[in-house]
């Protein structure tokens, strides 16, 4: 099969497009011919050599977790799932971004009839974080005033919808280009970052979620109404210590959070019934055919992406 292999860490000039060995489903897993697989942050920095350690990963190396297609060949004891089957789902280790891409079968689900396999695949890392940032670290309920730092990306367009199926008030940052798009998606107001600094709002919100990120606790804390959160999409000794630190009473009950993705197969489901239900959407701004992986990585560094960044085998 072709895939786009980094066959050194280092910058977009390390990645190819070469045949590699089609993998195999083992017991329990499922072979998925990739009809389409989006881009994440993570993958810039895998390519980069950050994390190495962590996902002990040495080149050459397929990148990409986040896919979509059609499941071509199930191992012994697969018992939902079949040939045929149009799926989408988080892959647990790289290997998204090729031909074909292989998993247990708990990582993937039906895709939504309403979606392309582009959407779809535009959903799971993005669509969770978002979910887990506003649900489990601001712990935003309705009526809540919410401000969103970098909304016109991947995690922040999903952001949006699901604080306003919560039922708050959200605040859109972004560039003045994006924010008609913003208003489509649900935004009660949208910001252009270059004309003000949200961060002079005393009280404004009661969260505040840093997608770029390129704020910090100590900037935003003013903004934040009491008992307030400030999720960063950045976790770091930074956020961690201000995590800490905010657990005394001396912040009037203002909370520090790091976002730190834990993929769940219960969130991609609550997320695809957002989706049929027509209450989310997957804002997908470019597709990059496979062989122009290196453009997709460059566009994903350069932070300016609209929505979800999408490769096409």
């Amino acid at each position: 099969m072709r895939a786009a292999v980094a066959e050194a860490f280092g910058g977009p000039d390390r990645l190819v497009v070469r045949d590699v060995p089609t993998p195999s489903p083992g017991p329990g897993e499922v072979l998925v011919r990739v009809r389409a697989a989006s881009m994440n942050p993570l993958d810039v920095k895998l390519r980069q050599g950050r994390f190495r350690l962590i996902w002990r990963l040495e080149p050459p190396v397929v990148l990409g977790f986040d896919v979509a297609g059609e499941v071509e060949a199930v191992g012994p004891g697969v018992g939902r799932l079949r040939a045929g089957d149009a799926v989408f789902g988080e892959l647990p280790r790289p290997g998204a971004h090729a031909e074909y891409a292989v998993a247990a079968e708990e990582h993937f689900l039906p895709k939504p009839a309403r979606l392309s396999f582009e959407e779809a695949a535009a959903i799971p890392a993005a669509g969770m974080s978002a979910l887990q940032a506003l649900r489990d670290h601001a712990r935003l309920r309705p009526g809540q005033r919410v401000l969103l730092n970098g909304a016109g990306g991947g995690i922040g367009t999903f952001a949006i919808q699901l604080a306003k199926a919560e039922g708050a008030w959200v605040t859109a940052v972004a560039s003045a280009r994006n924010q008609d798009l913003l208003r489509e998606l649900g935004a009660d107001e949208c910001v252009d970052y270059a004309r003000e600094d949200f961060a002079r709002r005393e009280g404004a919100f009661d969260a505040i979620l840093d997608i770029v990120p390129n704020r910090s606790f100590p900037e935003c804390r003013r903004a934040l109404a009491p008992g307030g959160a400030y999720v960063t999409a950045l976790p770091g000794p930074g956020p961690y210590l201000w995590r800490a630190l905010t657990a005394l009473p001396l912040f009037g009950g203002r909370r520090c959070r790091a976002l730190l993705l834990v993929p769940k197969r219960s969130d991609l489901e609550v997320l695809a019934r957002l989706v049929e239900a027509g209450k989310l959407r997957p804002v997908v701004g470019e597709v990059f055919p496979l062989d122009a992986i290196r453009e997709a990585h460059a566009r994903m560094e350069s932070g300016h992406a609209r929505g979800k960044i999408v490769v096409r085998p």
